[in-house]
């Protein structure tokens, strides 16, 4: 994860014509605590949050507010946030522990170790930190009720062997559609999309061995802009899933990317009902437009930012 960013961007017009992107570079000289961003988001509010190696940023635009561990944070190193639906906004730090900023107060959660990723379910009003040992050879996740003030998160873990065979939740929409996906061998992976009135399931085959990236962590795949279906990266290509197809939109060799290079996708962010975001290692920033449709173009944005891996 170190060396993901060595100056933060912050993006402007991000409705304009991709060709048109302007924006402005922000660093430590400018407020922010710490020169490595690992991650950023924008609350309900307007303000943009920022994880650093130094802490925690809020941007309202002009000046940025810093948070560190002596205001409360369980470590310094932050490594991803996740913005719930009561605005409230959850980090997740380099020792796998949560917290969150809820009502102007940072609320740590040391009882829950490990954890790697957050998810709402929309379903049953639930709200999950995801966690795996794979020492332990452990996985499962801390659930509560999703209400502000009333969190209480208790462990739900099951024993694996090499890959989790039943359905792991990795993304939820508004509309209440939960995303699962699971492992059930090393070549095969399923999707699971669970809508209010059905149910779909797809299998993908892969000769690969390595880990597949929307079946280990929510990063690597995005409900759609019209909250209908998914878009999610394996590491040969990327699709687009909804109740009545999946269809694979793009090769990751299409793309410039590399499959074979861990950690290398960042993100993915469904912008519209014809634009994608990804955001990776390797490569930079790609916005691809028409990305449905059959002559799609691909943008390329800081490629000399972002640190190459081998």
């Amino acid at each position: 994860m170190r060396g993901l960013l060595i100056t933060a961007f912050i993006l402007f017009n991000f409705h304009c014509f991709c060709q048109e992107l302007s924006y402005k570079q922000f660093t430590v000289k400018d407020g922010l605590p710490g020169s490595i961003v690992y991650h950023c988001l924008q609350d309900n509010n307007g303000f943009i949050w920022f994880a650093t190696n130094q802490g925690v940023s809020r941007f309202d635009g002009r000046t940025f507010r810093n948070f560190s561990k002596e205001d409360g944070l369980p470590d310094n190193d932050i490594l991803k946030l996740y913005l719930d639906k009561h605005n409230n906004i959850w980090c997740i730090s380099l020792l796998g522990i949560p917290s969150v900023f809820s009502n102007n107060t940072i609320i740590r959660f040391d009882s829950c170790k490990g954890v790697r990723s957050i998810c709402e379910d929309g379903f049953s009003d639930t709200i999950r930190l995801m966690t795996v040992n794979d020492d332990k050879g452990i996985c499962g996740s801390y659930k509560s009720v999703n209400k502000p003030g009333q969190w209480n998160f208790l462990p739900n873990f099951r024993n694996i062997a090499y890959w989790p065979d039943y359905p792991i939740l990795r993304a939820s929409s508004a509309q209440k559609i939960d995303v699962y996906f699971s492992t059930p061998s090393e070549s095969i992976q399923e999707l699971t999309l669970k809508y209010s009135s059905s149910e779909m399931r797809y299998t993908i085959h892969s000769s690969t061995h390595r880990s597949w990236y929307a079946f280990g962590w929510p990063q690597y795949c995005s409900i759609s802009s019209d909250q209908k279906g998914v878009f999610f990266v394996t590491p040969a290509a990327l699709y687009y899933s909804d109740s009545h197809r999946m269809i694979r939109v793009l090769s990751l060799r299409e793309l410039g990317l590399n499959g074979s290079i861990k950690d290398d996708i960042n993100q993915l962010f469904s912008e519209n009902d014809s634009t994608l975001w990804i955001c990776s290692r390797s490569k930079g920033l790609q916005c691809i437009t028409n990305v449905m449709a059959p002559h799609r173009t691909i943008h390329h944005y800081f490629a000399k930012v972002f640190a190459p891996l081998s």
